[in-house]
């Protein structure tokens, strides 16, 4: 008798379970199973350190977070701080809050907040968005950036950024205002 009792409530929490483990989409409608894209791997905390062929290091990438969905190709990441050393013993800091590693083309998309700094000489780049191209140590963006040195601000509209060779070309309606 009290088994007959247990079998309608072991349904109502499986089916009550099932419901809260669903997945829902952005208006909360539940969404297919084929629409939902589980986790394939995530890191917390995380530091890459890539070598040369001579042994030295090249750059370090420090994450707070990384999400890697499965069949996608790109990995979601957060509070990214990528650091590499120009030939000339520049060394470039490079922060952002959130980012998108394009594993294909071994791109970072960083986005949120993204700030170059270059302690040598004192420069400072600031921006929206850019594409950090790895292999070749160079970073593209299409909007707005500021740019500060010493004496002096520069405002853009894109620029492209060299990280071996220290150079900086700024474009579009470039102004600079000096101190």
């Amino acid at each position: 008798m009290k088994a007959l009792l247990l079998i309608p409530i072991a349904v109502s929490l499986f089916v009550f379970s099932w419901s809260i483990l669903e997945p829902v989409g952005p208006n909360g409608e539940t969404t297919d199973q084929e629409d939902f894209q589980p986790i394939s791997s995530y890191i917390v905390d995380g530091a890459q350190r890539q070598f040369s062929v001579d042994g030295t290091q090249s750059h370090t990438l420090v994450i707070n977070s990384a999400v890697h969905w499965q069949h996608k190709a790109k990995t979601e990441l957060s509070e990214i701080n990528y650091s590499v050393e120009g030939n000339n013993g520049e060394r470039w800091n490079i922060r952002a809050s959130k980012g998108l590693f394009l594993d294909d083309l071994g791109e970072l998309e960083l986005s949120h907040g993204v700030k170059i700094e270059e302690a040598l000489r004192n420069i400072e780049i600031t921006t929206d968005k850019m594409l950090l191209l790895t292999e070749s140590q160079r970073a593209i963006g299409t909007h707005t950036v500021t740019l500060v040195a010493k004496n002096s601000r520069t405002v853009g509209s894109a620029f492209e950024l060299d990280l071996n060779n220290s150079t900086a070309k700024l474009f579009g309606d470039v102004k600079t205002h000096y101190d």
